[in-house]
């Protein structure tokens, strides 16, 4: 089995300690979920087990826990993204009644051991966590991504009822509904319009090579047709807005996008698209429209500030290139 030792310091007892880290175990996960539940209270935002990962050099352990003595003090977990296949994905937890900063620090320094292979490496949280915000400042990692998921409700809310919307485009361009949309080449076009805005969105942590086929069943998935909408001008589908299922009375707003020949006319492109999805929404008796919305994808953002969408905490998405920093001592 593998296991490192370290020597470290328990700040609150003033004595020294030895702290292992081993190859995680099904008999960690109480403590492993009680763990990430004092951070961001869902523990299926951050996967771990027994399984293993390809670092570079051979299959190695996923998951590690930190321990001083028998008592488990912190985990950190590893996993790839099979749609961005060019960097390591981690998370670092420790325990508030021990050192954070020099079990986390020390860790953090397993991982960078055991990857032999990829570059880059990228972990996410939540903006309230200031002390982790912290420490990968000093590591030389990058905040590259802010996400929210917020809510639109549409029911009873004037902001949204009264809301003034141009919708000269859809005189100017012809609108239709991915149901209506049943000429194979343009919707093909489409697909390939829905992957360029997507590449456009994620140029620190490209997209992998993914065929058109996955990713068109990708795009598919739990697509409302009748809500998902397209703009065309003459022979060239020009901009998206998708909507997927949810709940009954909760539905997902997707993916959108304008064609870089349309640039000018994003803004009015992209506010018009989704007022006339929500307005499919109200037709339909749906009560809220959910969004995910990255800082990094200009056709979200501009949906975000044009409707009164609920405030939500955010989540932090920081990178690193490992060409670039180097590892800190345990402080």
């Amino acid at each position: 089995m593998l296991e490192k030792v370290f020597s470290t310091q328990n700040h609150r007892r003033k004595s020294q300690n030895v702290v292992k880290i081993v190859p995680y175990k099904n008999e960690n996960r109480e403590f492993v979920d009680a763990l990430i539940k004092e951070t961001c209270s869902d523990s299926t935002i951050y996967p771990y087990s027994e399984e293993t990962i390809n670092l570079g050099e051979a299959e190695t352990q996923s998951t590690y826990i930190a321990k001083v003595g028998a008592i488990p003090v912190g985990f950190c977990s590893m996993w790839l993204n099979g749609f961005h296949p060019y960097a390591l994905y981690f998370t670092i937890h420790t325990s508030s009644n021990y050192s954070k900063i020099c079990i986390r620090t020390l860790m953090y320094n397993h991982i960078l051991s055991i990857n032999k292979k990829y570059r880059c490496i990228q972990t996410s949280l939540w903006e309230a966590d200031s002390e982790t915000m912290g420490f990968l400042s000093k590591k030389g990692f990058i905040l590259y991504r802010k996400t929210i998921e917020p809510k639109l409700r549409i029911i009873n809310n004037d902001k949204v009822i009264l809301r003034k919307v141009n919708k000269d485009v859809f005189k100017k361009y012809k609108l239709l509904t991915l149901q209506q949309l049943t000429d194979e080449r343009k919707y093909n076009e489409f697909i390939e319009l829905t992957k360029k805005c997507y590449e456009l969105s994620h140029k620190e942590n490209p997209l992998g090579k993914i065929s058109i086929e996955k990713w068109k069943n990708t795009v598919e998935c739990d697509l409302i047709k009748a809500a998902s909408l397209v703009l065309v001008d003459n022979d060239r589908v020009i901009a998206f807005a998708l909507m997927h299922e949810s709940t009954i009375l909760i539905k997902d707003l997707g993916w959108r996008g304008v064609h870089s020949l349309y640039e000018e006319e994003m803004h009015e492109i992209i506010i018009a698209l989704t007022y006339n999805q929500i307005e499919y929404a109200r037709g339909a008796d749906v009560e809220s429209l959910i969004a995910e919305i990255d800082s990094t994808d200009i056709f979200a953002s501009i949906m975000h500030g044009n409707f009164p969408f609920d405030k939500v905490p955010v989540w932090l998405t920081y990178y690193a290139d490992l060409t670039q920093i180097l590892p800190l001592e345990c402080l």
